[in-house]
């Protein structure tokens, strides 16, 4: 089932999406459950450097224009749901 996740705040957002789609059973509109990002930081802002840790670039793919301009995003079902599972 697709899932539609809407940025935390955005109320008006949210409930639009839930209007829209009340009787289309194939789509879940839902809030975006993070707090905070997840990445660790030093107490100077950088990333913080661990031994196990040899990955040299971020690895996360560029924020969809549709987060930052519509203030959600569209996940297929097939798509993972956070890290770590």
């Amino acid at each position: 089932m697709p899932r539609m996740i809407v940025r935390r705040g955005c109320s008006q957002t949210f409930d639009r999406l839930q209007e829209m789609f009340a009787d289309d059973g194939e789509i879940q509109v839902v809030w975006d459950r993070r707090a905070t990002d997840r990445r660790r930081r030093d107490r100077r802002g950088a990333p913080r450097q661990e031994s196990a840790d040899r990955r040299q670039t971020d690895r996360r793919k560029p924020t969809p224009q549709s987060w930052l301009t519509l203030d959600f995003i569209v996940v297929k079902d097939d798509a993972p749901v956070g890290e770590g599972k």
